[in-house]
């Protein structure tokens, strides 16, 4: 056994194998002046990952920093996700996905060192360089200020799922030692670490970008919420999972969490304008209606795609009218972001 970390690298991966060695050097390359680990969990992948991650482990000169764990039959993302934060023995845990991957050799010694500046903070991360596969696009992930900012709790809860990048998280065990016994059963963890990560002293974010994220790539979340059916059940899990969110919080942020409801019903309802299915949008306001407060906006959202039926005349209004923050903020962030990428091109030359 090595010598206790002081921070746990979580990745779990399944069928990844075209990006996973990326994944997996972006960590082993860490310089820091403190003992790190990664936890590796390989769901039963049907591909050649147990076969790369072995060859890795023997052959890389920190091959040692690895506890390969290889399932033998599929968990499902959560299961593994959470028996692999139960793995992790660090006073942080940091995470990275099987697709994803860091590309700064001291990503974790400064989020560790802006930590320590920051005790009240349990949670801390930074943007990403939005890949398609191995294409890099000029995008920049979840951009939201071009100086280091502690972000509230109501801000983290407001942004969504794509607030903070998963692969930039660096989060406090103790929050993993804390989970509510909902988190077992919620369709996606990521969003609830953040929330409650940022619960305390707020998220710290850092204006550095030190990771990729790949979007639509085999088996990943985006490309799985592609199906119809993927998207109809996780929008009822998720939005149970919320409820009890709220509950668990004793509502202090309810108004936070309701809003990111009615997120996921305008984006259920566009799915189903896409698609021509009228019907089933009716019916999905109705149950609104049916399960929660009342509010105008979503009500005329609902007319606004009852009329038109137009989902790209929808989402653009959407966009306009319903999204955090609003839309002179994210066109400035853009901006921002521009004159920031070429301060970054250096760091992705590797890939």
């Amino acid at each position: 056994m090595n010598p206790r970390p002081l921070v746990s690298v979580s990745m779990i991966t399944y069928n990844h194998g075209d990006f996973l060695r990326d994944a997996i050097h972006g960590v082993l390359m860490q310089e820091a002046d403190f003992p790190i680990e990664l936890v590796l969990s390989n769901d039963h992948s049907p591909d050649d990952t147990h076969a790369l991650i072995q060859d890795i482990v023997s052959e890389h000169p920190r091959g040692s920093w690895i506890q390969y764990i290889h399932h033998p039959q599929t968990l499902g993302m959560m299961r593994n996700g959470l028996d692999n934060l139960q793995r992790c023995r660090g006073d942080y845990i940091a995470f990275c996905e099987g697709d994803d991957a860091w590309t700064d050799p001291l990503k974790l010694q400064i989020q560790v060192t802006e930590m320590q500046k920051h005790p009240d903070c349990d949670l801390c991360f930074h943007p990403a360089r939005v890949f398609f596969g191995r294409t890099k696009t000029d995008s920049l992930y979840a951009f939201h200020s071009h100086k280091p900012k502690v972000f509230s709790a109501s801000e983290v809860l407001m942004g969504g799922c794509d607030f903070c990048p998963t692969a930039s998280l660096l989060l406090k065990k103790s929050i993993i030692d804390q989970l509510p016994d909902f988190y077992a059963e919620a369709p996606v963890g990521d969003y609830f670490l953040k929330a409650l990560g940022s619960l305390q002293g707020g998220a710290l974010y850092l204006n550095r970008v030190m990771s990729i994220y790949r979007r639509n790539t085999s088996f990943s979340w985006t490309a799985e919420m592609q199906a119809l059916q993927n998207r109809a059940t996780f929008f009822s899990r998720f939005v149970d999972s919320l409820q009890k969110l709220d509950k668990h919080l004793q509502h202090i942020l309810q108004k936070e969490i309701h809003f990111e409801i009615e997120r996921q019903y305008r984006n259920l309802a566009i799915t189903y304008l896409e698609h021509g299915l009228h019907g089933q949008y009716k019916t999905l306001f109705d149950l609104y209606k049916n399960n929660h407060i009342s509010r105008t906006r979503i009500w005329f959202f609902y007319y606004l795609g009852k009329i038109t039926k137009s989902p790209k005349l929808t989402h653009f209004l959407e966009r306009v009218f319903f999204c955090h923050p609003n839309p002179f903020k994210r066109a400035y962030r853009k901006a921002i972001q521009k004159l920031h990428l070429k301060r970054y091109q250096k760091a992705f030359s590797i890939f």
